[in-house]
C-alpha cells in the first residue's frame, strides 16, 4: 500500500518537472529577440512597430511634387478653357490680324501707333461693336442697325498721309536708289538715316479715329492712285453702289480743315528731311568713295518725278476725282441710295 502510493507520488513529479522543462525555453526566449542568433547573411526580424513611423518620414519629400502638379494642371486647363472660348467666339479673345508690313526703301517704316485722345473727322458716322482686324480700336460703341454690316464703322486708327504713299514716292522719284548707291559706299545703316522721317510720319497729327469701311475705301483710293502712277487724273475706280457712300466720306475726311493743315505741314517736312538726309549719307560716303561716285548716287533723286507735297496734292484732287464718279443710269442710282439710307 506505500509502496503503491510511493511509485504515484514519483510519477507525479517526475511529470511535473517535465512540465516545467518544457515551458521553461518559451519563457527564456520571449524577454528579448536580440538574444536570438542569426546569420550574418540572414535579414534581422522586423519590427513592426518601429518601422511604421518611417513612412510618413518621407512624404515631405513628396509634397512639393504635389504642390506642383496643380499649377500645371491649372496651365493646361487654362488653355483648354482659352481654346474653347475662341472656338465659341470669345471677343476677349479673339486675335487680331496684324498689320501687313509697310517699307520704305526695304525698310519697315510702321511705328507703334495710338490713337487715343486723336479726333475723329466722321464722329457723326454710325459706330458699332469693336472688331478684332483693326489697328487700333479705341472702346466701345453702340450698336446700331444699319445696312452696312456688322462692324462697318468700328473706329480705327489711320494715317492720313499714308505710309504706302510715302513709299511710292520715294520710289518714284529715285530718292531710294540714291540712298542705296550712297550707303553702298559708306557702309551705313538705312535704318539709321530713315530713323526721323519714319518718326515724322508715325507722329499724333498724322493719326486719326476712322470708320473701318471709310479705312477699307482709301486703302482702294490709294492702290488706284500708285497704279495710275500718281497723276490726278489717273483712271478712277468704275462706279460701285457699294462703295460710292465711302468714297465720299474719304474726300470729307481728307478735307477737313485741321487734318487737311496737318497733312500739308508734314509732306512739307517729309521733303526737307529728305533732302538733308541724301546730304549726310553722301557726306558720310566721301571717306570710301570718289567724289565722282557720289554725284552719281545722288543724282538718282530726281525731285521733278515727284515730291511728298506734290503727290499729296495729286492724291487729293484724285480723291474728289473718285468721289464724284457717277452711274451711267441716274435713277438706278438714286433707287439704291434711298434704299440704303431708308434701311440705315
Amino acid at each position: 500500500m506505500h509502496r503503491q502510493a510511493f511509485f504515484s507520488l514519483l510519477v507525479v513529479v517526475v511529470t511535473l518537472c517535465a512540465a516545467l522543462s518544457i515551458a521553461a525555453p518559451t519563457k527564456a526566449s520571449s524577454p528579448s529577440l536580440s538574444k536570438i542568433p542569426t546569420k550574418p547573411n540572414t535579414p534581422a526580424p522586423a519590427l513592426p512597430a518601429p518601422k511604421e513611423p518611417s513612412k510618413p518620414a518621407k512624404s515631405p519629400k513628396t509634397s512639393p511634387q504635389s504642390s506642383k502638379r496643380p499649377s500645371s494642371t491649372a496651365e493646361t486647363n487654362g488653355k483648354t478653357s482659352s481654346k474653347k472660348a475662341r472656338e465659341a467666339g470669345d471677343p476677349g479673345l479673339e486675335s487680331r490680324s496684324p498689320n501687313p508690313v509697310t517699307t520704305v526703301c526695304d525698310v519697315p517704316i510702321r511705328d507703334n501707333v495710338d490713337c487715343t485722345g486723336r479726333p475723329s473727322p466722321l464722329e457723326n458716322v454710325k459706330r458699332r461693336t469693336n472688331s478684332p482686324g483693326s489697328e487700333y480700336v479705341p472702346g466701345s460703341s453702340s450698336p446700331e442697325h444699319s445696312s452696312e454690316g456688322e462692324g462697318a464703322n468700328v473706329l480705327e486708327c489711320e494715317h492720313a498721309v499714308e505710309l504706302q504713299l510715302l513709299g511710292f514716292t520715294f520710289k518714284k522719284n529715285g530718292f531710294c536708289d540714291a540712298l542705296d548707291a550712297l550707303v553702298s559706299h559708306s557702309g551705313g545703316d538705312k535704318a539709321t538715316y530713315l530713323a526721323d522721317i519714319k518718326t515724322e510720319i508715325n507722329q499724333k497729327t498724322n493719326l486719326y479715329n476712322i470708320p473701318h469701311d471709310t479705312n477699307a475705301a482709301k486703302n482702294q483710293i490709294t492702290a488706284k492712285f500708285k497704279a495710275g502712277n500718281g497723276k490726278a487724273n489717273a483712271p478712277t475706280i468704275p462706279f460701285d453702289v457699294e462703295n460710292v457712300i465711302q468714297w465720299g466720306r474719304v474726300k470729307t475726311y481728307l478735307s477737313t480743315s485741321y487734318v487737311s493743315s496737318n497733312a500739308e505741314k508734314l509732306v512739307k517736312s517729309i521733303d526737307e528731311m529728305a533732302t538733308k538726309l541724301l546730304n549726310k549719307a553722301a557726306s558720310d560716303a566721301k571717306k570710301c568713295a570718289t567724289q565722282q561716285q557720289i554725284d552719281a548716287a545722288k543724282a538718282e533723286y530726281i525731285s521733278s518725278r515727284g515730291t511728298m507735297e506734290m503727290i499729296w496734292e495729286n492724291y487729293i484732287k484724285f480723291v474728289t476725282n473718285q468721289a464724284d464718279v457717277k452711274q451711267n443710269n441716274t435713277p438706278r442710282l438714286q433707287k439704291n441710295l434711298l434704299v440704303r439710307f431708308a434701311n440705315g
